[in-house]
C-alpha cells in the first residue's frame, strides 16, 4: 500500500490537492470563496491482484482509494454541511460531510 500526503493549503471553495476540486457547496458561484486552509490531507492506494472473471487464465486487479482531508475556516463561519465528491471514468461518488463542532472543544457545541 503506498501514501501521499500533501502539506497545507488554501482553497476558495473547493480543496486542492488528491481531493483536487472536490470539496464545495453545490450551486455556489465559482467568486464565492470561503476563509478556509487545508490542515492535512492523505491518500492511501492499495491494489490487488486476482483472476479475472470472465476468463480465470488472465490476471485482473481492484484498486481501492481512501482520501482524508481536515480543514479549518476562519470565523465568523457558517456552514451546516459540505459535499466532497469524487469522479472517474467508471465511478462516482457523492458524500455529505457535516463539521464536527465537538472535536478538541473544551466547550461542546450542541446545536
Amino acid at each position: 500500500m503506498a501514501a501521499a500526503a500533501a502539506g497545507p493549503g488554501s482553497f476558495g471553495g473547493a480543496l486542492a490537492g488528491p481531493l483536487g476540486g472536490a470539496l464545495g457547496v453545490p450551486g455556489a458561484k465559482e467568486s464565492r470563496a470561503f476563509n478556509c486552509h487545508v490542515e492535512y490531507e492523505k491518500t492511501n492506494r492499495a491494489r490487488k491482484h486476482r483472476p479475472c472473471l470472465y476468463d480465470p487464465s488472465q490476471v485482473c486487479f481492484t484498486e481501492h482509494t481512501q482520501s482524508q482531508a481536515a480543514w479549518l475556516c476562519a470565523k465568523p463561519f457558517k456552514v451546516i454541511c459540505i459535499f466532497v465528491s469524487f469522479l472517474s471514468f467508471d465511478y462516482k461518488l457523492v458524500q455529505k460531510v457535516c463539521p464536527d463542532y465537538n472535536f478538541q472543544s473544551e466547550h461542546p457545541y450542541f446545536g
